[in-house]
């Protein structure tokens, strides 16, 4: 069960960083 939840966070990182991404290009544009 540890390696699915290690996946599911790993999931979560990724969206994470995904908005953290996207802020980052928001804040460029303007």
């Amino acid at each position: 069960m540890e390696n699915v939840l290690g996946f599911e966070h790993a999931i979560s990182l990724q969206i994470v960083y995904s908005y953290l991404l996207l802020i980052l290009l928001n804040t460029y544009s303007f």
